[in-house]
């Protein structure tokens, strides 16, 4: 069983866990929006905040673990209350999360949509560059006759 304070610091620790969910559904947020707004000078600063809020979870996680001791034999020894609040912030986290893939999936389809574009331009310019070097001269070699001998 926790006393108090263990009982506080999981509670700290959940709580730090479900503000970087939310600081990693927003920062999710402006990039659905710049990818929206085609507003790619941002993109790189964004991601890269977002794989920070990511390390800081991964710590926070870390840190439960270490506190619960991980393992089965930990999870029955927690008394109902703590189990209570465990499975509240847990829910909450997980809608957070469920909005996060959500937005993902948003994201993942524009980036989609933004390379068949990219492509299909590509595709475009290409052709263009075949047709004009088709028209262009080419270089003449020596003339061949069919009776030069070897």
């Amino acid at each position: 069983m926790f006393n108090k304070d263990g009982l506080s610091l999981i509670c700290s620790y959940l709580e730090k866990k479900l503000a970087l969910f939310n600081h990693y559904l927003s920062i999710t947020k402006k990039l659905k929006e710049n990818l929206e707004s085609n507003q790619e000078n941002h993109l790189d600063s964004l991601l890269s905040e977002r794989g920070r809020c990511i390390r800081r979870i991964q710590m926070v996680d870390f840190s439960m673990e270490k506190l619960l001791g991980g393992g089965r034999e930990s999870s029955l020894l927690l008394s109902d209350r703590l189990r209570l609040l465990i499975s509240s912030y847990a829910s909450r986290i997980k809608n957070t999360m469920e909005r996060i893939l959500f937005l993902d999936k948003e994201m993942l389809a524009l980036a989609e949509a933004e390379e068949t574009n990219i492509r299909a331009k590509l595709l475009k310019l290409q052709n263009a560059r075949r047709a004009i070097k088709s028209y262009c001269a080419r270089e003449a070699g020596p003339p061949r006759f069919l009776d030069n001998s070897r």
